[in-house]
């Protein structure tokens, strides 16, 4: 039978060791999962898959080269610095935003989501991180394509026995990390706005395109207010005297706007069991 004593040890939890004490010590012991931690765990799942090694070995190689290419190809009697680094950039900046777009889709796209918003529940946060990793590969990959870039135009000027033209060797640097990492953006906010990797590939590639191909054509100058393109080409050379307008409505139209509609989808979005 059960006794007055028994019925009291079932309420405080001392008869089955789980009761109203116990578990407020376990919600008190609970701690928020530190961003840093998850920022790395979005970095690792960024370089520790397949598809993104590949990737990134294919923009490496790429690089490479471009750079070899170069040298065959030499029809100077100066090794120009911008010259390799253009080399070099294809592979970043063609390649590096399908990692962006990866990021922002994989979730939803290998039916992740709900384990990784269990494990944060809070969704800002993992959004947060997944746009920082993105932008911190992009960033590190560019720098390294400049790296590749000096190491071939020293090469250039050694094999051949040409003198070297650096010319102005930090904007130039700095010019292709942004162009890069923008880029990257853009991916990513398009993989955001559209939430399906094959689909937010094929537009980010296609849409721009489109646009520089026919804009011109119907806009006349007034489409440079939406060319993506020429908004990179200039803040690839540091060019904002004069372009700054032009420059802050395309990205704002190709990165903050779909950032912006894809981030509330993916804040309110049903997670699939």
């Amino acid at each position: 039978m059960t006794g007055p004593d028994t019925v009291a040890g079932q309420r405080t939890g001392a008869g089955t060791g789980v009761g109203l004490g116990t578990g407020v010590g376990t919600a008190a012991g609970l701690r928020p999962v530190p961003f840093l931690r998850v920022f790395g765990v979005e970095v690792r799942k960024t370089l520790d898959t397949r598809s993104g090694q590949l990737l990134l070995a294919g923009v490496l190689l790429l690089s490479v080269l471009g750079t070899v290419w170069a040298w065959i190809a030499r029809d100077e009697q100066v090794a120009v610095f911008d010259r390799y680094q253009d080399a070099t950039s294809l592979g970043t900046v063609v390649v590096l935003p399908v990692i962006g777009a990866l990021a922002m889709t994989s979730e939803w796209t290998q039916r992740t989501a709900l384990s990784t918003f269990t494990l944060q529940p809070r969704r800002d946060r993992v959004l947060v991180a997944k746009l920082l990793a993105a932008l911190a590969v992009a960033a590190v990959t560019a720098v390294i394509a400049v790296g590749i870039a000096a190491v071939g135009t020293l090469g250039a000027a050694a094999l051949h026995g040409i003198p070297v033209d650096w010319g102005r060797p930090l904007t130039s640097a700095v010019g292709m990390v942004l162009v890069v990492t923008l880029n990257a953006l853009m991916g990513a906010a398009i993989g955001l706005l559209l939430q399906q990797t094959a689909a937010a590939i094929t537009l980010y590639y296609a849409a721009p395109v489109g646009w520089a191909a026919t804009g011109h054509r119907v806009f006349g100058e007034a489409a440079e207010w939406l060319d993506v393109f020429t908004a990179f080409n200039h803040v690839a050379y540091l060019e904002f005297g004069g372009h700054l307008g032009p420059i802050l409505v395309a990205l704002g139209v190709w990165i903050v706007v779909p950032m912006t509609v894809g981030g509330v989808r993916w804040l309110r979005r049903d997670v699939p069991s």
